[in-house]
């Protein structure tokens, strides 16, 4: 009786296991798309994360060589920390270029606003990934640094506007 019950005990954990792998499988293939395509659906990302690594109690019934959930967790956690901090440093760059007179801002202005885009639904795995980097607060700033320069960049366009009014009055001798 004894060892029916260590076999169906046995059967038990594999099935969980291959379960677990199974999940394992679509957090990695999710994670991977996240890197590549970046985050579409943070809540829904953030879920399947939360829900993978509240499965880690279960390594403890796996065998030492055979444990794999906190590691696969470890693995999917970084990958989006990795994209968080591609995503800061390119929605720098396109700040840094819109601001840059001597670049063309169309561009880097579509570009920051898919940045911002996609920082929304990256603050939506904070929670997730256990991280204070604050998105919210970095994509705050990034939009407090675009309206700076907008209020800088309307008022040196009212000064040239003025300069230029007051040459061509000045040329054609009318004031």
């Amino acid at each position: 009786a004894w060892k029916q019950m260590v076999t169906i005990v046995d059967s038990f954990i594999q099935h969980i296991k291959s379960a677990i792998r199974s999940k394992s499988g679509e957090v990695d293939e999710m994670s991977q798309s996240a890197m590549k395509n970046g985050v579409q659906d943070g809540k829904r990302e953030a879920k399947m994360l939360e829900d993978f690594d509240s499965l880690q109690w279960f390594d403890n019934f796996l065998p030492k060589q055979d444990q794999f959930i906190a590691n696969c967790s470890t693995k999917f956690s970084n990958i989006y920390k990795d994209r968080i901090d591609h995503v800061k440093k390119e929605a720098s760059e396109c700040l840094r270029q819109i601001q840059d007179d001597a670049c063309e801002s169309t561009p880097a202005i579509s570009s920051l606003k898919l940045h911002l885009l996609e920082m929304e639904e990256l603050s939506h795995l904070e929670s997730a990934l256990k991280t204070d980097k604050g998105l919210s607060t970095i994509k705050t700033n990034v939009i407090s640094r675009f309206r700076e320069h907008i209020i800088t960049l309307e008022g040196t366009t009212k000064c040239d506007i003025n300069d230029w009014k007051i040459a061509i009055e000045e040329n054609t001798g009318k004031g």
